[in-house]
């Protein structure tokens, strides 16, 4: 196994977990479509789009199918999911994101949202988040007695995580 391969099998695991064997589902932001290829491999009917068309063409060298779509104009029949995999925090606006999402999936489809890309996270959506995880919680979507960051950051009562420190050299480092 690469290295490389750990974030798809997480992103995979938690897919796979949280949706019904062999159903229809929308990947968002593919990228070169590794998840996707996982996902029809273990018998899912995949859409996977990005709006990178450098990811795209990269997808479709390593004969991969992934459309290059822009989230918003994209149309198809409902899907029985759709997952954002690490690319929500690339679009926007989010609520038009969210309206889009709700309108492409069945009634009783799924929405999942795989992102962590923290040094993006300001203050609104920290509030947001912090405020969220409750639910999710009391859902048994989110697993609190092990120490990850949704446990940390409730604990913490929503206040930022440090990414990285900026240091400054001391006078005699220089």
């Amino acid at each position: 196994m690469r290295i490389s391969d750990i974030p798809t099998d997480e992103t995979v695991t938690f897919i796979t977990s949280r949706v019904r064997p062999a159903v229809r589902i929308l990947e968002v932001g593919a990228g070169r479509g590794e998840v996707a290829q996982r996902l029809r491999a273990v018998g899912h009917s995949v859409v996977a789009i990005d709006s990178d068309a450098d990811a795209v063409e990269a997808a479709r060298r390593d004969e991969i199918e992934v459309v290059h779509a822009d989230f918003l104009a994209f149309c198809a029949d409902p899907f029985d999911a759709i997952v954002f995999t690490r690319s929500l925090h690339h679009l926007s606006p989010l609520t038009a994101i969210l309206e889009r999402a709700r309108a492409l999936v069945r009634s009783d489809g799924t929405i999942l949202i795989e992102d962590f890309a923290f040094e993006e996270m300001n203050q609104v959506t920290a509030d947001w988040l912090h405020n969220e995880l409750p639910t999710l919680r009391n859902d048994g979507v989110l697993n609190t007695h092990d120490k990850g960051f949704g446990a940390e950051f409730l604990a913490a009562g929503g206040d930022l995580p440090v990414i990285c420190q900026e240091s400054t050299p001391n006078e005699g480092d220089q």
